[in-house]
C-alpha cells in the first residue's frame, strides 16, 4: 500500500485540480460565457456591466473564498466524532485520511499546502495562505 503521505498528496492533488483550479477557472471565465440560459442572469449582468479594471480587482478575492470554502468542507470530517469519514481504499485495506494528517483542512491552504504546491490556475504571487495575507486592492 502507498504511504500515508504519498495518499495526502494524491488527494491533494486531484482535490486541487477537480475543485479548485476547477472552479477558478469558470467563474474567471462568467463574464464571457456565451450560454442563453445565462444570458437574463442579473449576476452575470452585473459582471458584463464592471469594467476591466473592476472585474479584476474582485477576481483577486475568489481564490481566496474558494481555499476557506474546501477548508470548511475538510473540516466536516476531520472532527473525531463525526460520522462522515473520507475513506482511502485500496488493497482491502481503509484509510481515514483525516486520521493521517495532521489537520486536513489545514492541509489546503497554508504556505506548502495542497493549493500552493499544485493549483496549475494560480499566479505565483497568489500562492499564499488566505487567512495569512489578503490581497492588496491599492492600485
Amino acid at each position: 500500500m502507498k504511504t500515508y503521505e504519498k495518499i495526502l498528496e494524491e488527494f491533494g492533488k486531484i482535490l486541487t485540480k477537480e475543485s479548485f483550479d476547477s472552479s477558478l477557472l469558470k467563474i474567471e471565465n462568467l463574464r464571457s460565457i456565451k450560454n442563453p440560459l445565462l444570458d437574463y442572469d442579473p449576476h452575470i449582468k452585473y459582471l458584463q456591466s464592471l469594467s476591466k479594471e473592476d472585474y479584476e480587482k474582485l477576481l483577486v478575492f475568489v481564490p481566496y473564498i474558494l481555499m476557506i470554502q474546501l477548508m470548511g468542507v475538510l473540516s466536516i470530517f476531520q472532527d473525531e466524532e463525526s460520522q462522515y469519514k473520507l475513506i482511502y481504499n485500496a488493497d482491502d485495506s481503509n484509510v481515514d485520511l483525516a486520521l493521517i494528517s495532521d489537520g486536513l483542512s489545514a492541509e489546503v491552504a497554508t504556505e506548502y499546502g495542497w493549493i500552493s504546491q499544485f493549483s496549475k490556475v494560480l499566479a505565483d504571487n497568489q500562492r499564499v495562505p488566505p487567512l495569512l495575507a489578503m490581497p492588496n486592492l491599492e492600485a
